[in-house]
């Protein structure tokens, strides 16, 4: 799993967005793999902690019209967060996610792995690399800056 935190202090909300890369499921014949739909996990609400202010996103690297990650294969990744990151906080506007994109800002980032039950978990992660890059503010009073 990658994912990235993004803060907005003007309306005091957070915005954890979570890139599932692959997904694995014992069964009696075998593993399943891949079949998480993207999800909002928490609507302005974090249901764990009971702390408002707080929304999440559970996307999936098919999104991005690549493949699940497999057991035992290495795979590469190359993809443009900004337009999906862009999209879910439209998506975000039906449980009040704040639209103004001059108030939302990188807070972190986290990439490595996520597990439930009685299971081992390795992941190799190599060449990793975060590019971000920022825009000067337009002298439109009309533009956005993320």
């Amino acid at each position: 799993m990658y994912a990235v935190v993004l803060s907005n202090y003007a309306r005091g909300q957070t915005l954890f967005y979570q890139l599932h890369l692959g997904q694995f499921a014992g069964e009696r014949d075998g593993i399943k793999v891949g079949t998480m739909r993207p999800h909002w996990f928490f609507n302005g609400s974090n249901v764990q902690t009971a702390v408002s202010g707080q929304w999440g996103f559970a996307d999936c690297i098919t999104s991005f019209s690549q493949e699940w990650a497999q057991l035992g294969t290495l795979r590469t990744y190359r993809l443009d967060l900004l337009p999906r990151l862009l999209w879910v906080i439209e998506q975000g506007s039906q449980h009040g996610l704040d639209q103004d994109l001059t108030h939302w800002h990188l807070a972190g980032t986290y990439h490595g792995q996520n597990t439930m039950g009685h299971v081992r978990n390795d992941a190799v992660w190599s060449d990793f690399s975060l590019k971000v890059s920022t825009q000067r503010e337009a002298t439109s009073p009309d533009a956005k800056r993320f």
